[in-house]
């Protein structure tokens, strides 16, 4: 893997976790309400444009990681904690995966 392909998995898997924090901490989470639907403005549909990539980018990065992982040469405890890192983080544990394992290799 190059340097230029390390650093872009890198940059991608910041992406979600820094959204899901900013969806969560700003007014963007008055979106998700009672009636969204109902009234569909063009900043709903752009809100729902980027929501939809941001999903698609990390579906992406949690499969690349995956296997990445399951065709490394790495010892099975250590396969097993990093899927269960993945169904219990989530999207957080996506730049941990990169920072300890891509970025070293």
């Amino acid at each position: 893997m190059t340097k230029l392909q390390k650093v872009l998995l890198g940059i991608g898997s910041f992406i979600p976790p820094i959204y899901v924090i900013l969806v969560l901490t700003t007014p963007l989470r008055n979106f998700f309400k009672e009636g969204f639907l109902e009234t569909l403005t063009t900043e709903k549909l752009i809100f729902l444009f980027v929501h939809f990539l941001v999903f698609s980018l990390a579906v992406f990065m949690f499969v690349l990681f995956l296997v990445h992982l399951l065709s490394g040469r790495r010892r099975r405890v250590e396969k097993v904690l990093w899927v269960t890192l993945f169904i219990v983080l989530n999207v957080f544990s996506l730049p941990l995966y990169w920072f300890l394992v891509v970025r070293r290799s």
